[in-house]
């Protein structure tokens, strides 16, 4: 009779393997310690939102939700949803991902995909209180919108969908949303 392992079991034996003491040796000597850990990534008040879930109505009678969570604590991980009712109950209509990265000089790198199959490397800008998304753009093309986020209190934040002046030199918003906080995030 031919045993089998279970799928499960393959994938646990080489990490025992590897995390089994090995005979003492007089000739080895201990990993030394690090000599300074990494710095906190600074993700700004963005790092507030882990842990909950943010929900916003947005046009079409639609509702936003986004979840927020750590990932290996150096990165967050964000979830959301897009719904809209059917019959009184509110079914989702697209879901997507992104993991957030902190990077030098106030940047967060990111990337997306979602269940309609698009994905992208995007970055982000910590300005001030504000968090500035761009919208994507090739060049030579110059950016023509952008996300704002701002933080209202420990239970708000609010998102404004901004346009480009033809001159490119300043903004008007077409669209602004409030988040409120629903919960915790599951993820």
């Amino acid at each position: 009779m031919k045993r089998c392992i279970p799928f499960a079991a393959m994938l646990v034996l080489p990490l025992l393997v590897l995390a089994a003491d090995p005979a003492p040796n007089a000739a080895s000597k201990p990993p030394a310690a690090p000599t300074q850990l990494p710095a906190p990534p600074d993700f700004g008040w963005l790092a507030d939102l882990v842990g909950s879930c943010w929900v916003a109505r947005i046009p079409e009678n639609r509702l936003h939700t986004q979840c927020y969570s750590r990932q290996f604590d150096r990165f967050i991980r964000g979830a959301i949803t897009v719904s809209t009712e059917v019959d009184g109950t509110w079914r989702p209509i697209f879901a997507g991902d992104s993991v957030f990265a902190s990077e030098a000089g106030r940047r967060l790198s990111y990337y997306t995909w979602g269940s309609d199959g698009g994905h992208r490397q995007l970055e982000a800008r910590l300005e001030g209180d504000l968090i500035v998304f761009p919208t994507a753009a090739r060049p030579p093309q110059r950016v023509t919108q952008r996300s704002v986020w701002k933080r209202l209190d420990d239970d708000t934040f609010e998102v404004s969908r901004e346009k480009a002046s033809e001159d490119g030199k300043s903004w008007t918003e077409e669209l602004k949303v409030t988040y409120k906080r629903t919960g915790t995030a599951t993820k």
